[in-house]
Order: structure tokens, then C-alpha cells, then sequence
């Protein structure tokens, strides 16, 4: 994908591309052997894509390499754990991090169960990965 292509947020290769977006900031960052890691994300409001994988995803972090699955199972266990509706991701993912409104948005949809951290905290993805949130907006139309 060239660097000026946007995908259409929430499609299956928009998915697709948030997890190779993630896998090349984990290996940007040359993590050490040792790190392992693991995220889920789940629409709770998305559609079914097959074999009881949900629209979603799950990226993973074992033994310092990373790896991306299209979909997320209901009760996945993770290091972190994210359920989210798609208004509210579809809204965060207008915003940068360093946006006036992007940390109240945030607080909004956590606030109304829009955007669930289950398990983990956010906070432990982007000290591993950095800014991705931001390389994944300017590649969202």
C-alpha cells in the first residue's frame, strides 16, 4: 500500500491493514525475545465473519515477534482486552492522540460502556508499539 492510500474505515482490509500496521511498529521496535504480548479487540456490534470469529482482531507478541489474526472470539483472553462499538472506534479513528478532543472522546465512550477496557491498559500497547494510533488515522478515509 502506498503511503498516500486511505482504506475505508471498519472494511476487512482496513483490518487488515491496522494489523500490519502493528506488526511492522513491533518490529520498527526490535523487541527482545523475552516480550511477549497480546491484544484482542472486539466489536461488540460488528458482524460475524466466519467460524465464530467476530469483526475484530487479535494481535500477539511471542517470544519478540509479532503476528495478527483477522477476528476476535467473545471471551478471548488477552493482556489486553478491548470491546468496542464501531461509532465509537469509527469516531477515534478520525483523531490524532494529540488532538484537542481526542482524550475526551475517549472518556465519552468509556463512560457510556461504547469503549470497554475489559483487561490490560492501553497505555502498556503504545509504550511497546508508540504512536500507531496516528499512522492507522492517516491511513483511515
Amino acid at each position: 500500500m502506498s503511503s498516500q492510500t486511505k482504506l475505508a474505515y471498519g472494511t476487512m482490509e482496513w483490518f487488515r491493514m491496522v494489523g500490519e500496521t502493528m506488526c511492522q511498529a513491533a518490529l520498527d521496535s526490535h523487541l527482545p525475545s523475552d516480550v511477549n504480548y497480546s491484544l484482542v479487540e472486539h466489536f461488540v456490534d460488528g458482524d460475524e465473519w466466519s467460524d465464530g470469529l467476530f469483526e475484530g482482531y487479535r494481535f500477539e507478541i511471542a517470544g519478540g515477534k509479532p503476528m495478527f489474526r483477522l477476528g476476535a472470539r467473545p471471551g478471548e483472553v488477552a493482556d489486553l482486552i478491548l470491546r468496542v462499538r464501531r461509532d465509537a472506534s469509527r469516531a477515534m479513528h478520525k483523531l490524532h492522540g494529540h488532538h484537542p478532543e481526542f482524550m475526551a472522546t475517549i472518556e465519552k465512550f468509556t463512560d457510556s460502556d461504547d469503549f470497554v477496557v475489559v483487561q490490560g491498559n492501553l497505555a502498556d500497547l503504545f509504550e511497546l508499539l508508540g504512536p500507531i494510533h496516528d499512522v492507522i488515522v492517516d491511513k483511515t478515509a
